[in-house]
């Protein structure tokens, strides 16, 4: 929730690169959603990387202990996971 005290918690995220990378590249910084890390969002990821652009995908749940939150949002909010990026 942001606290001061608040239990501190490790992200973790996935860096795709392009295949025709440079030095210096652009990047989209994604975030999940309710259901994680899945196809829609691969798919984004491997549409970017072929133009060119390279993607980090923050993984919200998986250092919380979360799976999934589509039948208990409460588990995690929008704010919290945008906070995360």
């Amino acid at each position: 929730m942001g606290e001061k005290g608040g239990k501190l918690v490790t992200l973790a995220g996935v860096l795709r690169l392009p295949s025709s990378g440079n030095d210096r590249l652009p990047v989209v910084i994604l975030l999940h959603g309710s259901g994680g890390i899945v196809d829609f969002v691969t798919d984004w990821e491997q549409y970017l990387n072929s133009m060119g652009v390279a993607t980090f995908t923050i993984d919200s749940f998986t250092g919380r202990g979360i799976d999934n939150v589509g039948n208990d949002q409460s588990q995690l909010g929008r704010l919290q996971m945008t906070f995360d990026t």
